[in-house]
């Protein structure tokens, strides 16, 4: 779809994670490490990189041990 979705319980709240969420363009989620597969791709944000500037399939993402 088209809907960015960022934890309601993350490590760190974060200036850019903050601003999107207040113009919404991305909504608070429960996420854990089994529901990645149910996601197309993730997007790095902080306050120099901005929503979908850096993105990867969640298919590359594996677990280790």
């Amino acid at each position: 779809g088209n809907t960015w979705y960022t934890p309601r319980e993350p490590l760190l709240h974060g200036v850019m994670r903050t601003h999107l969420l207040r113009k919404g363009l991305i909504q608070l989620r429960d996420i854990y490490p089994d529901d990645l597969h149910t996601f197309q791709k993730v997007s790095l944000i902080n306050a120099m990189l901005n929503l979908g500037h850096v993105t990867f399939p969640t298919a590359q993402i594996t677990s280790r041990p």
